[in-house]
Parts: C-alpha cells; sequence; structure tokens
C-alpha cells in the first residue's frame, strides 16, 4: 500500500502584492522562475499514483499561489473522473 497522499505543488505564480514570502522582489529581479505545472507533467504521476492504489492527491502551492493556476479546476477534474483517486 502506498503512502497516504501524494502531493503535488501547482505553481510559483502569485497576483498578490504581500511581502511575506518575498515574491514581489523575486518576481522583479527575475531570481525566480515563475509558472505552473502543466497537466501533462502531472497526468502521468497522477495515473500511476492511482494504478497503485493511492488514495488522496494533494494539489498544493510551491511558493506562491495555486489558485493562480487556469488549468486547477481541469486537473482536479481529471484526478477524480479519470485517475479514480477519491480524495482531491
Amino acid at each position: 500500500m502506498p503512502t497516504r497522499q501524494l502531493v503535488a505543488g501547482m505553481t510559483s505564480l502569485c497576483n498578490a502584492k504581500c511581502t511575506i514570502y518575498g515574491c514581489p522582489k523575486k518576481f522583479a529581479n527575475k531570481t525566480f522562475q515563475t509558472g505552473g505545472m502543466s497537466f501533462e507533467v502531472l497526468k502521468q504521476p497522477m495515473d500511476e499514483w492511482a494504478a497503485i492504489g493511492g488514495p488522496s492527491l494533494e494539489l498544493t502551492w510551491v511558493v506562491c499561489a495555486p489558485l493562480v493556476d487556469p488549468g486547477l479546476l481541469g486537473k482536479g477534474d481529471y484526478a477524480v473522473s479519470h485517475s479514480g483517486l477519491k480524495d482531491v
């Protein structure tokens, strides 16, 4: 039986101007690569995780905000409807 949860960091994007994590400064200085995880990169690990009986997937953040990922809901939908994961 696999561990309880597969954790996937979805983005290093942020639309806030907070300074607590230093994101705006890193973005302005171009010292931090920004972007989101593509569906193609996430699909295979989700399918493999589900195939070995993995029960749960957490779509979380790397540094900034996962909710700015325009494909987040589609990834969650795929995890439930096609991969068969029970808890996303």
